[in-house]
């Protein structure tokens, strides 16, 4: 019996359906994402499902949040994420069902103008584990809006642009400049090259904020530090414009790397002397706060001979420096080498020493090559041991400004101006070989920013020569300088064959490199030693032979010392000891005793009136049985 009210139930059905649909059609993910940059459903309504995985909705945010399928198609062409612009209240692992208009928007897939109705929550969000570079490469879309996990490192290699847009770049390993690792052009030079290209990814803050407050990923004491790193990043790859980039789905945490108060004194090893070679960016002495954070730097650094590079071309600014060292140390032990006579605002090299532990030995000699004024050798004496050794600090020409001709760049990563550098290790070389007999020895160390790198022509000039970079020696990870998202050796402490055997330790101290340019002395007001400078000073430890005989040598306690003074000596030398002496003998370097004496005494003077101009060799023997050798310098002048 057909009633009334089921008349009129028919009558709507057939209505409705006699009307035009108007409810938006329901697709996939991968359907709306498609393989092409666009979607096929661009200014369509669509309806699709999935679950959220990460929200960057509310103020200064993306305005929304990415969901994905949580089967996904298999199909590895096809994205199975996309952005939701919306700010309707969501939270990761929501799954929900979103109706809008699909939108292109900075070349990134989108639902706009979105209606979101969540379906249930705590859905697994569906992660994949991919490797960073290799699983990223060729087409980007097909993985834009995806959720991965990144299970293995992933390092801080620039924070250039953290503080003004919440964004540093990230690679899988330290990225080192590709004339580090190997001769420009060779095949491992290419290599490296490439990956340094493909191995960068940006991690972006997904703020909209110039200058966001508080800075992200910043560590407690403010720094983000480069060479810092993230065992496993949960992240969104999205697209903005032409380039990739990570969201962060969990906020990363970075570890390693940390600030330190100083040097690594472990990595200079039994050292006597402590040498230091140091940039300190275009010291003019007309900054307090940058006289403060460099002052603090170099007394924390404690060396008894420094090697600065980029001090203005007059004594004042080096009278300031060492004046303000001396006042931080509390007594006068600090003095420079009178280098250059006239002034001027060019940047120059100085030399600064500590008069308790070191003496100038003859004088200073320039190195003169093309225009530059930066290259000094100066000889000095061990107060000590009596040793000498040549000291040559050396600030290279820079790969600033506009190379022609021969200083033309030729496309291998040395940059332009690797002629002049050529020239100049050439000049230091040649130099060298005149110096040698006038200082009496072979023992040089060689420091300074040569701005080039380690299989760069330059460095291979003084390495083929026999001269050997100690900072690589001991660790090969090591760098002074960053530039473009890679780390590089700039600054060296290159030591002869003569004197190698004589380091004990060399390390630098990451105090600039690492810091973001934003706590710089010109941008920062912070009082503190961290980016006192554009350069990490390189330090190296020395203990000089007291004897050149290698078997007498081997008899050396490094834990009992004697002094031997004046050396080197005229007609009489004082030798004490902290341990009564036994025996004193005086040995010619082929191995004759010239002189031996019984002592009873902590305290003894020995005539070496008879002995000829020459090296000898002092051992004293002490009542507990323990051998100390000293080298002596007899020197007269009739």
């Amino acid at each position: 019996m057909i009633t009334k009210k089921s008349m009129a139930l028919f009558a709507l059905f057939t209505l409705l359906i006699s009307m035009p649909a108007i409810a938006q059609t329901s697709y996939r993910i991968c359907e709306i994402q498609h393989t092409d940059n666009t979607s096929p459903y661009n200014g369509q309504s669509v309806t699709t499902e999935g679950v959220v995985t990460a929200v960057f909705s509310g103020s200064d945010k993306l305005g929304g949040f990415y969901i994905q399928d949580t089967l996904g198609d298999g199909d590895t062409n096809t994205s199975d994420a996309i952005f939701i612009y919306n700010g309707t209240s969501v939270n990761a692992g929501d799954y929900v069902r979103v109706s809008g208009t699909v939108s292109e928007y900075n070349n990134q897939t989108q639902i706009s103008s979105a209606t979101v109705n969540i379906v249930r929550s705590g859905v697994k969000i569906p992660y994949s584990y991919r490797s960073f570079p290799l699983d990223f490469q060729g087409n980007g879309e097909r993985f834009e809006g995806m959720a991965f996990i990144l299970p293995h490192p992933m390092y801080i290699m620039s924070t250039r642009n953290e503080v003004r847009y919440g964004q540093i770049n990230l690679s899988s390993r330290l990225l080192r400049a590709p004339t580090d690792l190997a001769l420009p052009l060779s095949a491992e030079y290419n290599e490296a090259l490439q990956w340094n290209i493909i191995d960068n990814i940006i991690l972006d803050d997904a703020s909209t904020k110039n200058n966001p407050s508080p800075v992200p990923y910043a560590d407690t004491d403010g720094s983000i530090r480069t060479s810092r790193r993230c065992d496993s990043l949960h992240c969104i790859f999205a697209q903005q414009g032409e380039a990739y980039l990570l969201y962060p789905a969990v906020m990363p945490v970075f570890y390693g790397n940390p600030r330190t108060a100083a040097p690594d004194e472990a990595a200079l090893g039994n050292y006597a002397l402590k040498v230091c070679g140091f940039n300190l960016e275009h010291f003019y002495n007309e900054s307090a706060l940058q006289r403060t954070r460099l002052v603090k730097a170099i007394t924390a650094i404690n060396a008894d001979l420094y090697g600065f590079c980029e001090v203005i071309q007059n004594n004042t600014a080096i009278q300031t420096l060492v004046n303000d060292m001396n006042a931080a140390k509390g007594k006068n032990v600090y003095a420079y080498i009178p280098l250059h006579s006239n002034s001027g605002t060019y940047d120059v090299v100085d030399i600064v020493y500590r008069t308790d532990k070191l003496t100038p030995y003859k004088s200073s000699i320039k190195v003169i090559q093309g225009v530059q004024n930066r290259k000094f050798i100066q000889a000095f004496q061990d107060n000590y041991s009596g040793e000498i050794f040549i000291f040559s600090i050396n600030h290279f020409k820079a790969k600033s400004g506009t190379g022609t001709g021969q200083n033309a760049d030729l496309g291998d990563g040395q940059g332009i101006y690797n002629y002049d550098r050529k020239l100049e290790a050439q000049a230091l070389l040649s130099k060298f070989n005149e110096v040698k007999s006038y200082y009496g020895t072979q023992r040089i160390l060689i420091m300074g920013d040569l701005n080039a790198m380690h299989y760069e022509d330059p460095i291979m000039i003084l390495r083929n020569a026999g001269f050997v970079n100690q900072t690589y020696r001991f660790d090969t990870n090591q760098y002074s300088y960053r530039y473009n998202n890679v780390v590089q050796y700039l600054d060296y402490s290159l030591a002869s064959d003569s004197l190698a055997p004589y380091v004990t330790g060399a390390t630098v101290w990451h105090i600039n490199a690492d810091e973001p340019s934003s706590l710089s002395w010109e941008r920062s007001s912070n009082t503190d030693v961290y980016h006192c400078s554009d350069h990490d000073p390189v330090i190296v430890g020395l203990r000089l032979p007291n004897s050149s005989n290698a078997a007498i040598e081997k008899e050396i306690a490094p834990t009992k010392r004697a002094l031997l003074y004046p050396n080197p000596a005229v007609n009489e030398i004082t030798v004490f000891c902290a341990y009564s002496i036994k025996n004193l003998s005086i040995i010619s370097t082929s191995g004759k005793v010239l002189i031996s004496k019984k002592v009873n005494d902590n305290e003894v003077n020995i005539d070496v009136s008879g002995l000829p101009n020459g090296i000898y060799i002092v051992k004293i023997t002490t009542e507990d049985g323990n051998v100390v050798v000293q080298r002596l310098n007899v020197v007269r002048t009739s």
